[in-house]
């Protein structure tokens, strides 16, 4: 049975270093984002309208969720042993979107000459259980951080409260649909990076492969750091990053954090329909979590004008995907007002 290794999360909570640190244990293969399991559609597709529309999704990709990845099919191919034009070949003699999958990563497993197969694209996170039917043996791993930290860290790259936050929380509560799973488990970044090797020990445990010392070793950075990362995740591994929201978390990402909420389209896009969770709020989201909500503290409000305008980025998102795939996504939270200096205990 084909046992591959699923990494999913929100943005900025350390994959790419988990990521790493497996591949280098001598039985687990895998390289960049291939942006493939990452489609919830995609797996309600039928054959028929697979094989009619695939030569578009490969030219034009395939519409996303609001908070989930890109549309592209297959990013970072250059990691992968595949040409473009033997990709191309290969999924249009495809039945199916399943054995699209199976046949690709078959075909990386025997040029990579390794038992397991690994794949880490963030936005896996929201199709755990659809690709749990097509690999029943496979185990998943969810790396969380605390959101303080994580959205700074996310905060470098978007300057958007509202995205900050929504990725974080939508995320998370997606993972927390898969609690009680066997093959399921969740890696805090902060142990990873605080006590390494005792967390890979347990995520070898939890993987049935043997512990080894070499998933410690850093290596030449083979792709450059992005501006977002204090470290570099093929570095020694470091700690410096944890506690960053001290100094920089803003009050603008944090009143949407107090004050962002699920829609009724959210819930129903959630692994399950929600059913695992309810109706958590970030901070309560937090909390499960495990994590502090000290230094979120604020009073301060989204403004008229900063609720507008995150309206009016998500239809100009809204717009965009029409006009390319004839499609009107819904999105998955929204801002309430209410009195936030009463909601932080």
């Amino acid at each position: 049975m084909t046992r591959p290794i699923i990494l999913g999360n929100a943005p900025s909570s350390g994959s790419s270093l988990l990521r790493v640190m497996l591949q280098r244990h001598p039985n687990i293969a895998g390289q960049g984002e291939v942006a493939i399991l990452d489609k919830p559609g995609l797996y309600d597709e039928s054959p028929t309208s697979f094989r009619k529309n695939i030569a578009r999704w490969l030219d034009i990709g395939y519409p996303e969720i609001y908070f989930g990845g890109g549309p592209a099919l297959f990013t970072q191919l250059d990691q992968y042993p595949w040409s473009r034009e033997e990709l191309r070949k290969f999924c249009l003699s495809c039945e199916s979107f399943p054995d699209m999958i199976k046949g690709f990563f078959a075909h990386n497993a025997r040029v990579w000459a390794r038992p397991r197969w690994l794949e880490k694209t963030p936005p896996n996170i929201y199709c755990f259980h659809r690709i749990r039917e097509i690999f029943p043996g496979a185990h998943f791993i969810q790396i969380v951080r605390d959101a303080r930290d994580s959205m700074v860290s996310y905060y470098r790259r978007t300057r958007d409260p509202f995205l900050t936050v929504g990725q974080w929380y939508f995320a998370m509560m997606a993972g927390l649909q898969y609690e009680g799973w066997t093959h399921f488990l969740r890696v805090k970044y902060e142990d990873l990076v605080r006590n390494p090797e005792a967390t890979l020990r347990a995520v070898c445990q939890f993987l049935g492969e043997e512990y080894t010392d070499k998933m410690l070793e850093p290596e030449t950075p083979s792709v450059d750091k992005l501006p977002s990362w204090r470290s570099h995740h093929q570095a020694p591994v470091t700690n410096s990053s944890v506690g960053q929201y001290v100094d920089s978390l803003t009050d603008d990402v944090k009143s949407a954090f107090t004050q962002m909420r699920l829609t009724e389209a959210g819930r129903r896009l959630l692994p399950y329909g929600g059913s695992m969770s309810g109706l958590l709020t970030p901070l309560e989201v937090q909390e499960r979590l495990g994590y502090d909500v000290a230094g979120l503290e604020t009073t301060r409000t989204v403004s008229v004008r900063e609720r507008v305008e995150s309206q009016r980025k998500f239809w100009r998102w809204r717009l965009r995907r029409w006009q390319r795939f004839r499609v009107w996504p819904k999105c998955p939270v929204r801002i309430v007002y209410l009195d936030v200096a009463k909601k932080i205990r």
